[in-house]
């Protein structure tokens, strides 16, 4: 999956080719094939391939650790 910085095209399309170097991947198109539509729909479907058994989640507070604070958090609310 090719993704680059700088892309020409809208962001819901995606280049898919053979791997290429790590320093090529911004820049070497070549043989890449064009597809419309996010990549997000062929990696949520990879994904769940090669994952394992889904496990429900935890109540907050039910481990070893506490909860500190309500979601999302206040290091979410607060400016850099």
């Amino acid at each position: 999956m090719i993704t680059p910085a700088i892309w020409p095209e809208p962001l819901t399309t995606k280049r898919t080719g053979p791997p290429k170097h790590a320093a090529l991947r911004n820049t070497d198109f070549a043989g890449a094939q064009h597809h419309e539509g996010s990549w997000w729909v062929d990696w949520a479907q990879w994904n769940a391939s090669h994952a394992g058994e889904l496990v429900p989640a935890r109540a907050p507070g039910a481990g070893k650790l506490p909860v500190l604070e309500d979601a999302p958090g206040s290091y979410v609310k607060s400016k850099a």
